[in-house]
C-alpha cells in the first residue's frame, strides 16, 4: 500500500490520503480555517464602526488647541474649520489666548516630528529593500 515512511507525515497528509481513498468525508482543517477566515473577517467590520472620531465637544480646551497644531501640522484643511466653529461656539477659552498658542505651536511640532519620523521609516525600509534587491535576497 504505502510505504512507511508515508504514515509518519503530519495529520494534514493522512487527512489527505484518507479523502482520496474515499475514508474521509472532508478536509476539516480547511473547513475550520475558512471558518476562522469569516469571523475574523466579520469581526472587523463590526469593530470598524467603533473607531468613530470622537467629537470635538469632547475635548478640553487645551486638547482643542493641541488638535488645532496636529491639524495645521499635518496639513489637515478638512478639519481646522471645524475646530474654529468649537472655539466660537465656546467663546472664552478657560485658558488664556497665550497658553492656546503655545498648545496649537506644540501640536504642529508633535505632528511634523511624528511626519518625520514615518518618512525616516520608509526611506530606511526602502533602503533595505534596494540593498536586498541586489544582494539577491
Amino acid at each position: 500500500m504505502y510505504p512507511s515512511s508515508e504514515i509518519k507525515k503530519s495529520g494534514i497528509t493522512l487527512r489527505c490520503r484518507a479523502h482520496l481513498i474515499g475514508l474521509a468525508s472532508s478536509f476539516t482543517d480547511g473547513d475550520s480555517i475558512v471558518k476562522r477566515f469569516f469571523l475574523i473577517g466579520f469581526l472587523v467590520a463590526v469593530l470598524a464602526g467603533c473607531a468613530q472620531e470622537r467629537p470635538l465637544s469632547s475635548y478640553d480646551d487645551t486638547g482643542l488647541c493641541t488638535l488645532k497644531g496636529q491639524a495645521m501640522g499635518y496639513g489637515n484643511t478638512d478639519i481646522i474649520p471645524k475646530i474654529q466653529a468649537e472655539f466660537s461656539r465656546r467663546g472664552k477659552l478657560s485658558i488664556s489666548q497665550a497658553d492656546c498658542d503655545t498648545y496649537v505651536q506644540t501640536g504642529q511640532q508633535d505632528a511634523r516630528v511624528k511626519m518625520k519620523t514615518s518618512d525616516s521609516i520608509i526611506q530606511q525600509s526602502n533602503q533595505t529593500m534596494t540593498i536586498n534587491a541586489i544582494k539577491g535576497y
